[in-house]
């Protein structure tokens, strides 16, 4: 009898593990305690593939607890808890449970995380890049105000973006399969993605995140999404570098026709004006936030004398049309990509490359130095 009750005992034992596992593997729950509120509401937010969905929410009593609970899925969960305007990025793949205490004046700012290492490395990326967008607009005001000159702007910009790539690709390559890989690859600075699939560089940190994704996740949205960008990204790079050998056209432009972000089709002939800078850009490239600061202050000093803008991204429909929205002169889409046969009939071999028309549309200077471009721009005006 004394043997049977043993087994009776075992079986139970046995059987409550199993629910308890179970229950583990079957669920992730994120909790904590918020202090300082009174009838606020916090949500959670999925955020996959650039897009963020609300999937919970709960108004917070005087104690500020919280809880909230959602089903394991095969892959690692990024989420984000939101407060007002304050948001705290976390993901949930091997913790079933994570703890979050914070305040509501600081709220994803300066949050203790219990639970989830890999939760505690992205907050420390999504500081490091707010802190590199506030210092690029500390740059860009001082720019506008004549406290520095363009290529002081430029060379200041262009190393804070450096110096956040170097600090991301660290953050990468510690652990390529981490959940804190891939958030850290996909980080944007002023609407611009930092690492550029298109940039024979960057497509390895790409590919190095996807390498491990294909292992473990192989089916999964977010790793065919990686495996394409990858895949174009090399394509597109090594049919532009065997297509960019041409030598320069002539005098005289060649039209171009193509949709803004509104949809509307604009051509280069029907842009013209006193003077026209004809812009070829990528806007994830690194040097790019700098280069189109300095367009639009052009626009601004010059553009009720008569100066016309016309410019052309080469990004992905996603980039465009966030800049885009953003600019004030005409800014049209090349959906080929660094694989338009623009880039060949304007020899065109790096990105930006600034073409400046005369009223008739004859060139009159390409890939000038700011100062002698703004000359130029006077010159033509002046006429």
């Amino acid at each position: 009898m004394s043997s049977m009750k043993q087994s009776i005992l075992f079986l139970f034992v046995v059987f409550v593990c199993l629910l308890s596992s179970c229950s583990q593997t079957e669920e992730y729950t994120i909790q904590g305690t918020v202090s300082g509120v009174e009838t606020d509401t916090l949500f959670l937010e999925k955020v996959e593939l650039g897009k963020i969905e609300i999937v919970a929410y709960q108004v917070l009593k005087k104690n500020g607890k919280f809880s909230f609970s959602f089903p394991r899925a095969v892959e690692p969960h990024y989420v984000r808890l939101r407060l007002q305007q304050g948001v705290l990025y976390l993901v949930a793949d091997s913790t079933e449970t994570i703890s979050v205490y914070s305040n509501k004046q600081t709220f994803g700012q300066a949050d203790s995380i219990v639970g989830s290492a890999a939760s505690k490395r992205m907050q420390s990326i999504v500081h490091y890049v707010a802190q590199t967008q506030r210092k690029m607009t500390a740059s860009q005001d001082k720019y506008q105000r004549g406290k520095i000159v363009a290529q002081d702007f430029t060379e200041e910009t262009t190393q804070l973006v450096r110096q956040l790539k170097d600090f991301l690709r660290k953050e990468v390559y510690q652990d390529t399969r981490s959940s804190v890989a891939y958030f850290a690859l996909y980080q944007q600075i002023n609407g611009y993605y930092v690492f550029n699939p298109y940039d024979k560089e960057d497509v390895k940190v790409y590919a190095a995140v996807a390498t491990p994704l294909q292992v473990h996740y192989p089916q999964t949205a977010r790793t065919k999404n990686i495996e394409d960008v990858v895949l174009k990204g090399m394509q597109r790079r090594k049919n532009a570098e065997d297509k960019l050998v041409r030598e320069i056209v002539g005098k005289g432009f060649i039209d171009i026709s193509l949709s803004t972000v509104q949809g509307v089709e604009r051509s280069l002939s029907a842009s013209l004006g006193r003077a026209t800078i004809v812009d070829f850009s990528l806007f994830q490239s690194e040097n790019s936030y700098a280069h189109t600061v300095l367009l639009q202050e052009l626009y601004r000093v010059y553009a009720s004398k008569g100066l016309r803008i016309y410019q052309v991204s080469f990004d992905d429909d996603a980039v465009f049309s966030v800049v885009a929205k953003q600019l004030p002169y005409t800014v049209v889409h090349d959906k080929k990509g660094l694989v338009s046969p623009l880039l060949q009939t304007y020899n065109i071999s790096t990105l930006p490359t600034v073409f400046l028309l005369d009223k008739e549309g004859d060139i009159v200077a390409r890939n000038v130095s700011l100062p002698l471009l703004e000359q130029s721009i006077q010159q033509l005006l002046e006429k």
